[in-house]
């Protein structure tokens, strides 16, 4: 008779470290991705755009922390399948969900890219092979992976504190340089249209994290306690992040800054910060857009690589 062993992850993930990493695979997309993308939709109301959509991820939400507080394994949403409707559907949902981390990633290491130029520009160097070092960094990533989840908390951490602390420090700096429009969000203020639809649908992809960390729940403490609560947490936390610095771009932002050669820009942090500071905090907007760009990329690889080992 054979017996078969099941190699479980130890449980070393708290709900502060939790949080972090939902955090790390959303902020990047959302602050410093998105922005431009929802202001060419929706307009000075694309504020409105992240609140309706991270309205609509909470009902997702409730129903993934209940899934995952019963079900607190190493594989989210492909256990959950699975266990609900055979080997079959949960072999296509993991290996679907195995390549939409792997795509978010990718996205992640394309505003890295935008705003490596950013930096490039500056000082004139030229010839920068963009692609080139985002693959450098996806080496880099996938070795902090095969590190463990330890190392990863050590890296995560003090990125999306940063990242959070540097975009606030640049709406604080907004909100007191007097050059504020507060009505501008608000002009012609039209929430039930097609295009606010389109942008919500847009920006969706910046909360995807809030329900996805159910992934790794077979690595967090208590989890029956803390997948619920680090889900709602970094949910509200985004979406009020997401829409009260959307909200002070558009009111202190020119709109056409939102738009370069007739395309949104890809890099909005940087014109936002240009908007209310100087070149040396554009540059050190720029340098901690990389880093958060590099975060979610690690979170993504970190959430797909237990797709595949609960599927092993």
């Amino acid at each position: 008779m054979v017996v078969e062993k099941t190699v479980e992850l130890a449980r070393t993930i708290g709900l502060k470290t939790l949080v972090i990493l939902s955090l790390s695979s959303m902020l990047g997309s959302g602050l410093f991705l998105l922005p431009a993308f929802a202001h060419e939709y929706a307009g000075p109301g694309m504020w409105f755009a992240f609140l309706l959509a991270g309205s609509v991820v909470i009902a997702s939400a409730y129903s993934k922390a209940e899934l995952a507080s019963a079900m607190p394994q190493s594989g989210g949403f492909y256990v959950y399948a699975e266990r609900t409707y055979g080997h079959l559907v949960g072999t296509i949902s993991g290996l679907g969900l195995f390549a939409s981390f792997m795509l978010k990633s990718a996205f992640a290491l394309v505003g890295f890219a935008a705003y490596m130029k950013v930096i490039t520009d500056h000082y004139g160097i030229e010839n920068v092979n963009s692609n080139a070092i985002a693959m450098v960094l996806l080496v880099f990533i996938l070795f902090v992976n095969l590190t463990g989840v330890k190392a990863i908390k050590k890296v995560q951490i003090p990125i999306v504190t940063g990242a959070m602390a540097t975009v606030v420090v640049l709406c604080l700096l907004a909100v007191f340089s007097g050059d504020m429009d507060y009505s501008r969000p608000v002009e012609n203020f039209q929430p039930a249209t097609l295009k606010m639809g389109t942008a919500a649908a847009l920006v969706f992809v910046a909360f995807s994290g809030a329900i996805k960390v159910g992934a790794i729940g077979g690595e967090v403490i208590d989890p029956e306690t803390n997948l619920p609560r680090g889900m709602m947490q970094s949910l509200f936390i985004a979406t009020l992040l997401y829409a009260a610095v959307a909200y002070i771009m558009v009111a202190v932002m020119n709109p056409a800054d939102f738009m370069t050669d007739g395309h949104a820009v890809e890099n909005p942090i940087t014109v936002f910060a240009e908007s209310v500071a100087g070149t040396a905090v554009v540059l050190v907007a720029s340098l901690v857009a990389i880093i958060a760009m590099a975060s979610m990329a690690l979170a993504g690889v970190l959430s797909s690589s237990r797709f595949i080992y609960a599927m092993a």
